[in-house]
């Protein structure tokens, strides 16, 4: 179990589970180079699951060719948190809001992207995509849209 703080909040949890929701190859029409140079195109989605304590970070990345049109292949991986004090993020009892911050977000991102980039390296081995490993990325520069509940 891992203890963070965050914003005067000590934010306890553990990483739950890891599962592949979708995986795909797309052979190339053409031969790739013996060292292709590929683009990553990634999205991370968020969801809550209030009742049981977790927190999903989906994280989806489209692998693309050197042209950045021709897509290779993609895949999402959940990336599921439990947060063992759950209850002390919650705001306005009334709404029943959540509020997580964002420093937390970002650490499950970073944690979420690396584990993302293991579960790619493992699942295209052998394959036209074995070189295919994600950069390290600075979650810090994703967009943060809304959390969804689950």
């Amino acid at each position: 179990m891992t203890k963070e703080k965050a914003q005067k909040k000590n934010i306890e949890f553990q990483i739950k589970g890891i599962e592949i929701l979708d995986i795909e190859l797309k052979k190339p029409q053409i031969q790739l180079p013996a060292a292709p140079a590929f683009h990553f195109n990634i999205n991370l989605l968020h969801k809550i699951n209030p009742e049981k304590k977790l927190v999903f970070v989906i994280v989806e990345v489209k692998i693309l060719n050197e042209d950045k049109q021709t897509l290779l292949g993609n895949i999402s991986v959940s990336n599921i948190f439990h947060i063992v004090n759950f209850d002390d993020l919650k705001g306005d009892k009334t709404n029943n809001s959540v509020s997580i911050p964002k420093e937390i977000i970002d650490l499950f991102n970073s944690i979420a992207i690396s584990t993302t980039r293991g579960v790619m390296f493992t699942s295209f081995r052998g394959t036209f995509l074995h070189n295919a490993v994600l950069p390290v990325i600075d979650p810090k520069g994703f967009k943060q849209e809304k959390i969804t509940k689950k």
